[in-house]
């Protein structure tokens, strides 16, 4: 989520999908893995391009913001993200908890609020849905979204720095 609008405005790549693909064909059926080395890729491969895309030609630089997850703080991911993005929140700053005040899962949220109880034929079907209801949040929705960050963060100091909502 960013003041341009959603990333990438199409609708959310699909890390399944790509993660599917890189497995050879000969082990289609095995299970895979992320890996420190293939979520590298993967910001390589779809992140950086779907970020910078809608700041090109601007003077506005993106903040790149990622999970706790253990992959995403691994020294190879963490170099290629200073690589790639001049600017960035290092994931060890963050908190579990900041899920209350992250933009993006309050987008999460509602997509998921939207499709509940709909049943989808195949992923791709679930795949264009969820693209059609990423497409309704514009740069004023994300804009008024992301206005809320302070009034999140006052309610988790007032919440003693526990968890807000329930993800």
């Amino acid at each position: 989520i960013s003041s341009r609008g959603l990333i990438p405005s199409g609708g959310p790549i699909n890390f399944t999908k790509w993660l599917r693909q890189q497995q050879p064909q000969n082990k289609k059926n095995m299970k895979k893995y992320l890996a420190s080395n293939l979520y590298d890729k993967f910001l390589k491969e779809e992140v950086e391009p779907a970020i910078k895309l809608p700041f090109k030609n601007t003077a506005l630089i993106p903040i790149v913001q990622d999970d706790q997850d253990n992959k995403h703080r691994t020294k190879v991911v963490m170099n290629t993200i200073e690589s790639l993005f001049d600017e960035h929140i290092d994931p060890e700053i963050g908190d579990a908890k900041f899920a209350d005040i992250w933009p993006i899962e309050t987008v999460w949220g509602a997509i998921k609020e939207k499709l509940r109880g709909e049943r989808f034929e195949n992923e791709s079907a679930l795949e264009i849905r969820v693209a059609q209801e990423w497409k309704m949040f514009t740069t004023a929705t994300c804009e008024q979204i992301m206005e809320k960050i302070p009034h999140r963060l006052k309610q988790l100091i007032g919440q003693d720095g526990e968890q807000i909502h329930k993800h």
